[in-house]
């Protein structure tokens, strides 16, 4: 199984880079990055900010694991910010950042400003 990255860097230790395969599971063997979004995931629960990446080549998982994150996150009533990243997107600095504020799940009046114009 070809790898799949998760780089992360996080108040609450070191930063961390997974690049597994696994095992066959009810994630297509990538129990390794199950467990690291999890553990992420309860750093962040705990008060720990960061940011996190997901990376690896066309059809390798990354939507279904982001799927995956986003489900573990809601369990733990963390909003998630997700966007695909577009080369057109270093035109204007900060547009994919923006794009998933205003998008976030589950939706935060926070970012709402994003919205207009």
């Amino acid at each position: 199984m070809a790898p799949l990255v998760i780089s992360s860097s996080s108040r609450a230790e070191t930063p961390r880079r997974s690049v597994v395969g696994g095992s066959p599971s009810k994630h297509y063997g990538r129990d390794a990055e199950v467990d690291l979004l999890t553990r992420i995931l309860d750093d962040t629960a705990a008060g720990a900010g960061g940011w996190h990446t997901l990376t690896g080549p066309p059809g390798i998982g990354k939507s279904r694991l982001l799927r995956v994150g986003i489900g573990l996150a809601a369990e733990r009533d963390i909003a998630v910010a997700a966007r695909d990243a577009f080369l057109l997107d270093q035109a204007a600095p900060l547009v994919t950042l923006a794009g998933a504020l205003r998008d976030c799940t589950p939706p935060t009046a926070a970012f709402g400003w994003l919205t207009q114009r």
